[in-house]
């Protein structure tokens, strides 16, 4: 568990990917969880104003108290704290762009309006062809989230065929598992890499980072056969 801040009133973790944030039904009852692992380290009761998914890593904000949630919450509502996540990509995607469309609210049961952000960072060409015989092409993006609705990223990009790579549910699941077996790699290659917020007491401006798994360079650079 790598602690990224720390004060009396809450931290801002690195969380390593496929570790859930909070128990769920599916889960047994003796399952490792960033929750408990966090309330154990540091003694203290944890509270969500936001959520990882499991394959998702990267910097997630834990709250010692609700008075402290309750800040964060009104913070995360009124947009004043900013979240960048990196992601590698596949398709001839533009150097940034807005995606503005509705995306499918699983709790809610849904569709929601939605706005992500994205400016492209890397872009390589692999010299090969995707199941469409189209030309392969990966990029590594830096994404802003403007709203925070369920899957926003993967859903957004995957309705315009730019698919993240290691997405199972919303991605190419060929081209996945050519990665894969090629790379030895097997993750979403999603990651929550920047905070920036203001301290809700000091008044402090608060930029905080997480740096990008090796993994993505590793899949971005593969210059094999799949």
């Amino acid at each position: 568990m790598k602690i990224i801040y720390q004060d009396e009133e809450f931290a801002v973790l690195d969380k390593e990917v496929d570790l859930p944030v909070t128990h769920n039904s599916h889960m047994p009852k003796d399952a490792v969880y960033l929750n408990k692992l966090a309330g154990n380290y540091f003694n203290k009761n944890i509270y969500n104003p936001h959520r990882l998914d499991a394959k998702t890593s990267g910097l997630i904000i834990l709250c010692f108290n609700k008075t402290v949630l309750e800040t964060f919450n009104r913070m995360f509502r009124d947009s004043e704290i900013e979240k960048n996540y990196t992601a590698v990509v596949k398709g001839d995607i533009p150097e940034s762009g807005v995606i503005d469309k509705e995306v499918f609210d699983r709790k809610k049961r849904k569709k929601l309006s939605a706005l992500t952000e994205f400016e492209r960072e890397q872009r390589e060409a692999t010299g090969q062809t995707d199941k469409n015989g189209d030309p392969l092409i990966l990029n590594l993006l830096k994404i802003k989230l403007h709203t925070g609705r369920w899957h926003q990223i993967r859903q957004h990009l995957s309705s315009l065929k730019y698919d993240i790579i290691g997405d199972t549910q919303h991605g190419d699941w060929d081209l996945n598992k050519k990665l894969t077996n090629a790379t030895g790699i097997n993750r979403i290659c999603l990651h929550a890499s920047e905070l920036s917020f203001v301290h809700p007491d000091t008044g402090k401006k608060l930029h905080l980072k997480s740096e990008i798994p090796e993994v993505f360079y590793a899949i971005l650079n593969f210059k094999g056969k799949l």
